[in-house]
């Protein structure tokens, strides 16, 4: 009982900081909106509080709306599922080419990997992280095509590994909660943010990264519909593999191998203590 006490607030205190965390960021965008790096871009606060406001009242009425015509869902899925996907067949077509300098040295070591040459790039010399991606990456332009086409297949392959993360993200809420109102929030938010899908064009580490994390976090969600243990424990280990993978992709995705670990910590039946010193390592 003291544990499970113990449990919940511990809960309570992360929540409460990721709350405050969010409301200092809402203050920080309202009040002094478009500076970066010391630069004032021509950004209204009134304006931008005003759409922002507008698009939280729609998106309410959107939300009422799916929980209370349960069959026009499926259809409105249907048809912004399809809208995305021919929008990313037409941009996959339209917009070819390196995107910047990163993404041109990566661009131009996965064509001399298709080509045959297996020397690498100086670009890898300080960018070995880097590597992987470019690697992974070659071998599955070299199973669809080859170089002539290796921009088209790039930009498939970049898109569809969004829509694996973003569907990772959507499965996972539906393992976690009964109510399809957290699914229905989720796939209008991120339809709403599909615009800076774009730079899934871009080929770089990002993409593939996000989608190990993504991948693993909703494998990590099967474990609690598991019933034999050592069912759990595959599927377990297949979620760790893909966090890890993540961190592989790019370094930055250590956060997310820490949180698991955190997170499988603090789940653990154990006492506190043991559960502190699992967690400074001891």
């Amino acid at each position: 009982m003291k544990l499970k006490i113990i449990n919940t607030w511990f809960w309570k205190l992360v929540m409460g900081l990721a709350t405050i965390s969010l409301i200092i960021i809402l203050l920080n965008s309202i009040f002094f909106p478009g500076i970066r790096r010391d630069l004032l871009l021509p950004f209204n606060a009134l304006l931008i509080s005003s759409i922002v406001l507008i698009v939280l009242i729609l998106l309410f009425i959107v939300i009422q709306y799916l929980k209370t015509h349960r069959k026009s869902r499926k259809y409105i899925y249907l048809f912004v599922i399809f809208l995305q996907l021919f929008l990313q067949l037409y941009l996959s077509t339209r917009l070819q080419g390196a995107q910047g300098v990163d993404d041109f040295d990566m661009r131009l070591q996965i064509a001399n990997f298709i080509a045959g040459n297996q020397s690498w790039a100086w670009y890898f010399s300080w960018a070995p992280q880097n590597a992987g991606t470019a690697w992974v990456l070659a071998k599955i332009v070299n199973v669809f095509g080859t170089n002539q086409n290796s921009t088209f297949i790039l930009n498939l392959i970049n898109f569809g590994l969004v829509d694996v993360a973003f569907l990772s993200g959507w499965l996972t809420l539906k393992n976690l909660k009964q109510d399809r109102t957290a699914q229905d929030l989720y796939f209008i938010i991120g339809n709403l943010f599909s615009p800076i899908w774009l730079t899934a064009l871009v080929v770089y580490t990002d993409v593939i990264s996000l989608t190990s994390c993504m991948v693993g976090v909703y494998l990590l969600s099967l474990i609690q519909l598991q019933q034999r243990k050592w069912l759990k424990l595959i599927v377990f280990l297949l979620g760790l593999a893909f966090v890890f993978l993540s961190y592989v992709f790019k370094m930055n995705a250590i956060i997310l191998t820490i949180a698991v670990l955190i997170t499988v910590i603090f789940a653990l039946n154990v006492s506190c203590v043991k559960k502190v010193k699992l967690f400074i390592g001891i």
